[in-house]
């Protein structure tokens, strides 16, 4: 039960379901990860309508008890590249995958690719070609869970750097003339 029902419940305040019961649905009395019978009907019927060949595989899928990812692209552009991946796992681990631009040749406007690993390895993020190796105009899209990438005018606005490799050379030249005349002229008055 969430938090906030213990809460209301404990100050005697009453939900809005107690008050109007006729407003309740299945989920309010069932858990919504039970199963249905109409769920396991619809179950049945996709088994039933497996080609035995497409049944041995959903068999051996089961068995094997792994992790089943299905990434999907589209080609924005019109030109044909390799896919280049950057799996992160939740260990920490990075995996790279090239994937060949052969893949574009049953359908040239998108296309989905199968990622199969362990139990343990659990999939975290992928980064769509990271060292920018292809060419890519739009790079907003290439993360997966989305990130947020800094404009042109953002990298720009950040704080300058304090190093004096981008300091104005001729500007120390000018500060060190004024300050020698500023010297010539006290040295005078004394």
């Amino acid at each position: 039960m969430p938090l906030f029902v213990e809460r209301n419940k404990a100050q005697g305040k009453k939900l809005w379901v107690d008050e109007n019961p006729d407003v309740t649905d299945f989920y309010d009395a069932n858990d919504r990860f039970t199963v249905t019978n109409k769920e396991r009907n619809a179950y049945n019927k996709f088994l039933k309508g497996l080609k035995p060949w497409e049944r041995k595989v959903f068999d051996r899928a089961i068995e094997e008890d792994k992790n089943y990812y299905v990434l999907e692209f589209s080609n924005v552009g019109g030109l044909v590249m390799p896919i280049l991946l950057e799996l992160t796992y939740e260990d920490g681990s990075k995996e790279m995958q090239h994937i060949p631009a052969e893949i574009w040749r049953r359908n040239h406007k998108h296309v989905q690719k199968l990622i199969i690993t362990d139990k343990d390895k659990n999939l975290v993020s992928v980064s769509v070609d990271p060292r920018w190796e292809t060419a890519d105009v739009d790079v907003e899209n290439n993360h997966y869970p989305r990130q947020i990438i800094p404009s042109r005018i953002e990298v720009y606005k950040r704080k300058k750097s304090t190093a004096k490799v981008r300091r104005d050379i001729m500007q120390d030249i000018k500060t060190e003339l004024k300050k020698d005349e500023d010297n010539d002229d006290t040295k005078e008055q004394n």
